[in-house]
């Protein structure tokens, strides 16, 4: 059994997965010093800090993975459901505008002026429920009220799509720069 359920026959055991993880908290600092995550087919580890002892939050984080086949972990599809979750959608109400829900108030722009940030995630790529995606890269940095968020390497399908959102809030309305490229998808 796996997760509590009957494995489907033929499906091969998974193997173990290990978590380990050492965090350290110092007043208004936690930081991972080491997590990992270990698998026949999934393999991770992470580091980071986030400081919210001073006036201005910090977070460090970088991610790395190899391929992480969770495909191996779940269950098989059952055999028609998507089609049954697309049809159940359709009859549900008819598609809403997606800017109804946005309000006329002025966004709260201080976590972008006042914090700083610097993120990286490289994945060699993600088995899951019949998908595949391939090596992703993805950085972000958050300095002094700019936020450069960049998807350097993003594989899927035989193509690839890179792309990359700049916000600048150091002024009184936000200045949003953002790009996308899709090639050979």
């Amino acid at each position: 059994a796996w997760l509590d359920r009957p494995r489907p026959q033929g499906q091969p055991d998974p193997g173990r997965v290990r978590a380990h993880a050492v965090f350290v908290a110092d007043g208004g600092e936690v930081a991972i010093r080491e997590a990992r995550l270990e698998g026949e087919s999934l393999q991770a580890q992470a580091t980071g800090v986030l400081d919210i002892s001073g006036d201005a939050p910090r977070l460090e984080l970088q991610v790395e993975s190899g391929v992480l086949d969770f495909d191996r972990y779940l269950p098989a599809p059952v055999e028609g459901a998507p089609e049954r979750q697309a049809q159940a959608r359709a009859e549900r109400e008819p598609p809403r505008d997606l800017l109804d829900g946005l309000t006329d108030e002025p966004f709260d722009l201080s976590a972008l002026r006042n914090g700083s940030a610097d993120v990286r995630v490289a994945i060699e790529g993600i088995r899951a429920a019949g998908f595949e995606v391939g090596k992703t890269l993805f950085v972000g940095k958050l300095e002094g009220g700019v936020l450069d968020a960049e998807l350097q390497e993003l594989n899927l399908y035989g193509g690839g799509v890179t792309g990359n959102l700049k916000l600048d809030a150091t002024r009184d309305a936000v200045a949003l720069a953002t790009a996308l490229n899709v090639a050979g998808i």
